[in-house]
């Protein structure tokens, strides 16, 4: 495919060019981490005893790194849904106790879920511009 090619595709993609590559998340139980975030959706890339990839909606890879200790907390990402109604009833059956849905801003209805090592993901309600993503 020669260059002036390229560019065409390109002009035609009407995606934003950027997105987010890697999110980080430490765990103290790797294995476990990471079958919960297969139940959650997410598509397993790479299993290492040391390091899990799991790859989201847009290309964004969750990497999981194995720690001997954490803190357990808020998870430092959140994540958005398409249907955040129906994503909870998933989770529901799947015995993943999630949190009543709130109103959590103008913007975004709620709810969050404790992985494995204990750490706090909060999932939204999609609110994205109704262009390409």
């Amino acid at each position: 495919m020669c260059l002036k090619e390229v560019n065409k595709l390109s002009e035609q993609d009407l995606r934003p060019p950027v997105w987010v590559g890697h999110v980080l998340l430490e765990t103290d139980r790797l294995a476990d981490t990471a079958e919960f975030m297969r139940k959650l959706g997410m598509r397993q890339i790479i299993q290492r005893p040391e390091v899990a990839v799991l790859e989201l909606r847009g290309g964004t890879h969750l990497v999981l790194i194995a720690k001997l200790e954490v803190i357990a907390g808020k998870a430092p990402f959140d994540l958005m849904v398409e249907n955040l109604s129906e994503t909870h009833k998933r989770f529901t059956g799947l015995g993943l106790v999630p949190t009543a849905i709130e109103r959590v801003s103008p913007e975004h209805e709620g709810f969050t879920v404790q992985e494995p090592a204990g750490h706090v993901i909060t999932f939204y309600s999609n609110h994205v511009s109704g262009r390409p993503v």
